[in-house]
């Protein structure tokens, strides 16, 4: 907020309207006007392989904890894809004993730390 304080009408704090434009309303979990910038867009996409080798050992860990735990033959995109559920199901649906039910509150601590790298980058 501080960017638009002081520069527009609304308010007491006179702030500036801005508009964002979103891929997925329900996957956007926060305002990211400058990822309309191609310049910051670029820069992203570089750091990806970056961040992709900070969170494959993480999801290494999660995937081998599942395996072990259920018998099942979960690969890392497996892993990756059911937390994408989980974080969908608690946060549209306000269900946490499904696809979050299969990680622990470990596992969940780790995989929430992955993104958080992702934004941090």
């Amino acid at each position: 907020m501080g960017l638009f304080s002081g520069r527009g009408s609304l308010g007491p704090g006179k702030h500036h309207a801005f508009s964002v434009i979103s891929e997925s309303r329900a996957s956007d979990i926060c305002l990211r006007f400058f990822d309309r910038c191609q310049t910051y867009k670029e820069f992203r996409k570089n750091q990806e392989p970056a961040v992709d080798k900070l969170k494959e050992p993480i999801l290494h860990e999660v995937s081998s904890a599942l395996v072990a735990r259920f018998k099942l033959n979960f690969t890392k995109q497996d892993t990756a894809s059911l937390w994408f559920l989980c974080k969908q199901e608690a946060s549209l649906l306000n269900i946490t004993n499904q696809a979050c039910g299969l990680f622990s509150p470990y596992e969940v601590s780790l995989l929430e730390w992955t993104d958080d790298l992702r934004d941090s980058y």
